[in-house]
C-alpha cells in the first residue's frame, strides 16, 4: 500500500476503494487457497506456467486480433482458478475441524486489520504530500515572502484535513494566485475556491 501514496492523493475513491477491497470476496477466496497450498513441486511447476500465460494475455489484450486467444488464455486462468478453490474446498470438507479454528481466524484477520489500521496513516501521508506539492507551486508563483505564508495559512484554515478540498487546492490555488500582489486577492481567490467546495 506504501507504493499506491501517488494514487493516494490524486484518486479521490482510493481510500473508499482500499476499505471496500479488504472485504470483498475475492480476499476470502485467496485466503482459503493459501490455507491449503499444493506441494513444493507442484508449486514450483505452476509459478513458471501462471507467468507465462500472464504475459500471454498482457500481449494478447494489447492488439484487438488477439481477441479470440486472450478469451481463450483468461478462461484458462480461471479454470486454474477454479481448481485451486476446488481443491481447498475439498480439504476443508476431509477435516472441518482443522480448518475451523481460532487460529485461522486469527490468520485471517490479522492481516486485515493491520490494512485497516494503515489506512489511516496512509490518509495523513497522502495530505502532508498533497500540501507539499501545493506549498512548492506557491512559493513557485508567489516567491518566499510574506504573501506565500500568508496564502500558506489560508489554505491550511481553509482545507483543512479535507483530502479532497486539499486536492482541489493544489490544482487551482497555485494558478488563482498568478496576479496576486496583495492579502486582498490571496482572500479572493481562497474565497472563490471555497466556493467551489460548497456547492
Amino acid at each position: 500500500m506504501f507504493f499506491q501514496l501517488n494514487e493516494a492523493s490524486e484518486h479521490p475513491h482510493f481510500f473508499r476503494r482500499a476499505f471496500m477491497s479488504v472485504f470483498s470476496l475475492t480476499v476470502v477466496i485467496e485466503f482459503v487457497i493459501n490455507v491449503y497450498p499444493l506441494d513444493l513441486v507442484a508449486e514450483l511447476i505452476l509459478v513458471p506456467v501462471f507467468v507465462l500465460l500472464g504475459g500471454m494475455v498482457a500481449v494478447a489484450g494489447a492488439r484487438d486480433e488477439y481477441k479470440q486467444v486472450r478469451g481463450a488464455l483468461n478462461f484458462i486462468l480461471g479454470a486454474i482458478g477454479a481448481f485451486f478453490v476446488g481443491y481447498a474446498l475439498y480439504r476443508i470438507g476431509e477435516d472441518p475441524r482443522e480448518f475451523a479454528t481460532v487460529g485461522t481466524v486469527r490468520e485471517f484477520m490479522v492481516p486485515l486489520l493491520l490494512t485497516v489500521g494503515m489506512l489511516p496513516f496512509i490518509y495523513v501521508v497522502a495530505l502532508f504530500f498533497t500540501y507539499e506539492m501545493m506549498f512548492l507551486r506557491l512559493r513557485w508563483k508567489l516567491g518566499d515572502g510574506p504573501l506565500y505564508r500568508y496564502a500558506k495559512r489560508q489554505a491550511l484554515r481553509t482545507a483543512l484535513f479535507r483530502l479532497q478540498t486539499v486536492r482541489r487546492f493544489a490544482t487551482a490555488y497555485p494558478a488563482a494566485l498568478v496576479d496576486s500582489s496583495n492579502r486582498s486577492d490571496v482572500d479572493r481567490a481562497t474565497r472563490k475556491l471555497k466556493r467551489t467546495r460548497d456547492r
